[in-house]
Protein backbone atom coordinates (compact mmCIF):
# COMPACT_ATOMS: atom_id res chain seq x y z
CA UNK A 1 0.00 0.00 0.00
CA UNK A 2 2.81 2.43 1.29
CA UNK A 3 4.87 1.57 -2.14
CA UNK A 4 1.21 2.38 -4.26
CA UNK A 5 1.25 5.86 -2.20
CA UNK A 6 4.85 6.28 -3.36
CA UNK A 7 3.76 5.55 -6.96
CA UNK A 8 0.75 7.81 -6.98
CA UNK A 9 1.96 10.62 -5.32
CA UNK A 10 4.51 12.40 -7.62
CA UNK A 11 1.44 11.23 -10.67
CA UNK A 12 -0.94 13.11 -8.65
CA UNK A 13 1.44 16.47 -8.10
CA UNK A 14 2.43 16.29 -11.70
CA UNK A 15 -1.27 16.58 -12.63
CA UNK A 16 -1.77 19.61 -10.68
CA UNK A 17 0.82 21.43 -11.68
CA UNK A 18 -0.12 20.85 -15.01
CA UNK A 19 -3.85 22.44 -14.31
CA UNK A 20 -2.85 24.81 -12.25
CA UNK A 21 -0.24 26.25 -15.05
CA UNK A 22 -3.43 25.91 -17.17
CA UNK A 23 -5.47 28.12 -15.31
CA UNK A 24 -2.56 30.39 -14.64
CA UNK A 25 -1.78 30.70 -18.88
CA UNK A 26 -5.24 31.16 -19.75
CA UNK A 27 -4.59 35.03 -19.88
CA UNK A 28 -1.07 34.83 -20.85
CA UNK A 29 -2.27 36.01 -24.18
CA UNK A 30 -3.65 39.60 -22.83
CA UNK A 31 -1.84 42.25 -24.36
CA UNK A 32 -0.23 44.90 -21.87
CA UNK A 33 -2.60 47.53 -22.87
CA UNK A 34 -5.93 45.50 -21.53
CA UNK A 35 -4.27 44.72 -17.96
CA UNK A 36 -5.73 47.34 -16.13
CA UNK A 37 -9.17 47.05 -16.83
CA UNK A 38 -8.68 43.03 -16.45
CA UNK A 39 -7.67 43.99 -13.13
CA UNK A 40 -10.90 46.12 -12.64
CA UNK A 41 -13.22 43.37 -14.11
CA UNK A 42 -11.90 40.37 -12.05
CA UNK A 43 -12.34 42.57 -9.14
CA UNK A 44 -16.44 42.58 -9.52
CA UNK A 45 -18.42 40.05 -8.37
CA UNK A 46 -21.76 39.18 -10.53
CA UNK A 47 -22.81 36.31 -12.39
CA UNK A 48 -19.97 36.35 -15.07
CA UNK A 49 -16.60 36.08 -14.20
CA UNK A 50 -13.67 37.57 -16.96
CA UNK A 51 -11.67 34.65 -17.29
CA UNK A 52 -9.43 36.03 -19.80
CA UNK A 53 -9.21 38.16 -22.32
CA UNK A 54 -7.47 37.62 -26.44
CA UNK A 55 -6.00 39.86 -28.91
CA UNK A 56 -6.61 38.35 -32.41
CA UNK A 57 -3.91 39.43 -35.09
CA UNK A 58 -6.63 38.09 -37.92
CA UNK A 59 -9.62 40.41 -37.24
CA UNK A 60 -7.60 42.95 -35.38
CA UNK A 61 -9.72 42.90 -32.19
CA UNK A 62 -9.48 42.33 -28.68
CA UNK A 63 -11.66 39.53 -27.15
CA UNK A 64 -12.76 39.74 -23.77
CA UNK A 65 -14.35 36.67 -22.48
CA UNK A 66 -16.84 36.01 -19.31
CA UNK A 67 -18.02 32.38 -18.05
CA UNK A 68 -20.86 32.31 -15.43
CA UNK A 69 -19.35 31.17 -12.09
CA UNK A 70 -21.28 28.07 -10.97
CA UNK A 71 -22.26 29.28 -7.81
CA UNK A 72 -23.83 32.46 -8.67
CA UNK A 73 -27.93 32.49 -8.79
CA UNK A 74 -29.04 32.61 -12.22
CA UNK A 75 -32.02 34.30 -13.58
CA UNK A 76 -32.70 36.47 -17.05
CA UNK A 77 -32.86 39.60 -14.45
CA UNK A 78 -29.59 38.88 -13.06
CA UNK A 79 -27.60 37.71 -16.25
CA UNK A 80 -29.45 41.17 -17.82
CA UNK A 81 -27.83 43.28 -14.74
CA UNK A 82 -24.42 41.76 -15.12
CA UNK A 83 -24.19 42.20 -18.21
CA UNK A 84 -24.88 46.27 -18.20
CA UNK A 85 -22.57 46.15 -14.90
CA UNK A 86 -19.63 44.56 -17.10
CA UNK A 87 -20.67 46.53 -19.87
CA UNK A 88 -20.49 49.89 -17.74
CA UNK A 89 -16.89 49.03 -16.59
CA UNK A 90 -15.37 49.00 -20.02
CA UNK A 91 -17.33 51.56 -21.36
CA UNK A 92 -16.00 54.04 -18.58
CA UNK A 93 -12.34 52.79 -19.11
CA UNK A 94 -12.50 53.77 -23.05
CA UNK A 95 -13.82 57.04 -22.70
CA UNK A 96 -11.63 57.89 -19.46
CA UNK A 97 -8.51 56.52 -21.22
CA UNK A 98 -8.80 57.04 -24.80
CA UNK A 99 -5.53 57.38 -25.65
CA UNK A 100 -5.09 53.38 -24.42
CA UNK A 101 -4.29 51.37 -27.59
CA UNK A 102 -7.47 49.57 -26.02
CA UNK A 103 -9.81 52.33 -27.39
CA UNK A 104 -8.47 52.24 -31.29
CA UNK A 105 -9.33 48.09 -31.41
CA UNK A 106 -12.54 46.07 -32.32
CA UNK A 107 -13.83 44.95 -29.06
CA UNK A 108 -16.20 41.68 -28.45
CA UNK A 109 -17.49 41.34 -25.34
CA UNK A 110 -18.26 37.10 -24.91
CA UNK A 111 -20.45 35.75 -22.58
CA UNK A 112 -20.56 32.17 -22.08
CA UNK A 113 -23.95 30.71 -20.13
CA UNK A 114 -22.07 27.35 -20.55
CA UNK A 115 -20.74 25.54 -23.22
CA UNK A 116 -22.63 26.20 -27.02
CA UNK A 117 -24.80 29.19 -25.22
CA UNK A 118 -23.24 32.07 -25.20
CA UNK A 119 -24.03 35.63 -26.55
CA UNK A 120 -21.74 39.26 -27.44
CA UNK A 121 -21.86 42.58 -27.99
CA UNK A 122 -19.00 44.68 -29.86
CA UNK A 123 -18.61 48.16 -30.78
CA UNK A 124 -18.30 47.70 -34.48
CA UNK A 125 -20.72 47.14 -37.10
CA UNK A 126 -20.41 44.63 -39.97
CA UNK A 127 -18.06 46.87 -42.21
CA UNK A 128 -16.05 48.06 -39.53
CA UNK A 129 -17.06 51.29 -39.91
CA UNK A 130 -16.38 53.38 -36.98
CA UNK A 131 -15.87 52.34 -33.23
CA UNK A 132 -18.76 52.53 -30.38
CA UNK A 133 -17.61 52.91 -26.76
CA UNK A 134 -21.25 51.93 -25.91
CA UNK A 135 -21.03 48.52 -27.38
CA UNK A 136 -24.39 49.05 -29.41
CA UNK A 137 -24.38 45.80 -31.23
CA UNK A 138 -25.68 43.15 -29.24
CA UNK A 139 -26.52 39.54 -30.71
CA UNK A 140 -28.49 36.91 -28.48
CA UNK A 141 -28.19 39.67 -26.04
CA UNK A 142 -32.40 38.91 -24.68
CA UNK A 143 -33.41 41.92 -22.19
CA UNK A 144 -37.00 42.42 -20.59
CA UNK A 145 -39.22 45.31 -20.93
CA UNK A 146 -38.24 46.45 -17.26
CA UNK A 147 -34.56 46.77 -18.10
CA UNK A 148 -34.31 48.07 -21.43
CA UNK A 149 -33.17 51.24 -20.25
CA UNK A 150 -29.73 50.68 -20.19
CA UNK A 151 -29.85 49.43 -24.31
CA UNK A 152 -32.09 52.54 -26.08
CA UNK A 153 -28.99 53.14 -27.79
CA UNK A 154 -27.98 49.91 -29.39
CA UNK A 155 -28.58 48.98 -33.00
CA UNK A 156 -29.44 45.29 -32.80
CA UNK A 157 -31.09 43.80 -29.80
CA UNK A 158 -33.36 40.84 -28.61
CA UNK A 159 -36.21 41.79 -26.09
CA UNK A 160 -38.92 39.31 -24.81
CA UNK A 161 -42.43 41.25 -23.93
CA UNK A 162 -44.83 39.71 -21.92
CA UNK A 163 -47.80 41.59 -23.49
CA UNK A 164 -48.37 43.50 -26.34
CA UNK A 165 -48.72 46.54 -24.46
CA UNK A 166 -44.99 46.60 -23.77
CA UNK A 167 -44.61 47.30 -27.81
CA UNK A 168 -44.43 50.98 -26.66
CA UNK A 169 -41.53 51.11 -25.47
CA UNK A 170 -39.50 50.37 -28.60
CA UNK A 171 -40.56 54.18 -29.52
CA UNK A 172 -37.91 54.79 -27.25
CA UNK A 173 -35.32 53.15 -29.11
CA UNK A 174 -33.74 55.46 -32.19
CA UNK A 175 -31.07 53.45 -33.49
CA UNK A 176 -32.60 50.03 -34.07
CA UNK A 177 -31.45 48.53 -37.39
CA UNK A 178 -32.20 44.59 -36.03
CA UNK A 179 -34.60 43.19 -33.62
CA UNK A 180 -35.66 40.34 -32.53
CA UNK A 181 -39.04 40.41 -30.43
CA UNK A 182 -40.53 37.10 -28.56
CA UNK A 183 -43.60 37.24 -26.75
CA UNK A 184 -47.08 36.29 -26.95
CA UNK A 185 -49.05 36.19 -30.45
CA UNK A 186 -49.64 39.67 -31.68
CA UNK A 187 -52.11 40.97 -34.07
CA UNK A 188 -52.02 42.48 -37.46
CA UNK A 189 -52.56 46.10 -36.32
CA UNK A 190 -49.90 45.40 -33.72
CA UNK A 191 -47.98 44.29 -36.65
CA UNK A 192 -48.25 46.88 -38.20
CA UNK A 193 -47.46 49.63 -35.38
CA UNK A 194 -44.34 47.83 -35.45
CA UNK A 195 -43.55 48.13 -38.79
CA UNK A 196 -44.92 52.15 -38.73
CA UNK A 197 -42.47 52.60 -35.82
CA UNK A 198 -39.48 51.39 -36.81
CA UNK A 199 -39.24 51.39 -40.26
CA UNK A 200 -36.00 51.23 -41.07
CA UNK A 201 -35.46 48.00 -38.84
CA UNK A 202 -35.24 44.41 -39.37
CA UNK A 203 -37.95 43.01 -37.11
CA UNK A 204 -38.42 39.30 -36.83
CA UNK A 205 -41.37 37.90 -34.03
CA UNK A 206 -40.97 35.15 -32.53
CA UNK A 207 -38.67 34.00 -35.32
CA UNK A 208 -41.04 35.15 -38.17
CA UNK A 209 -39.69 38.52 -40.56
CA UNK A 210 -42.38 40.84 -40.12
CA UNK A 211 -39.93 43.83 -41.61
CA UNK A 212 -37.15 44.07 -43.75
CA UNK A 213 -34.84 46.76 -43.43
CA UNK A 214 -34.21 48.72 -46.58
CA UNK A 215 -31.24 48.03 -48.59
CA UNK A 216 -30.54 45.41 -46.37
Amino acid sequence: MKKALNIVAPILTVIVLILGCSCANKNDSCPDYCKDIYKSLTKTTGLFRCSHIKYDEQDDSVHFYFEANKDAEYSKETETDDVIKKRKIITNYLYKNPKNELSSKHIILLFSRFPGDSFNLNNFNEKKEGLYNDFPFCYDVTVNASNYESFINVFSLSIKIESSEELKILEKFERLEYLKLYGPEISDDEREYLRTTLPDCEIYYNGKLINKRVGS
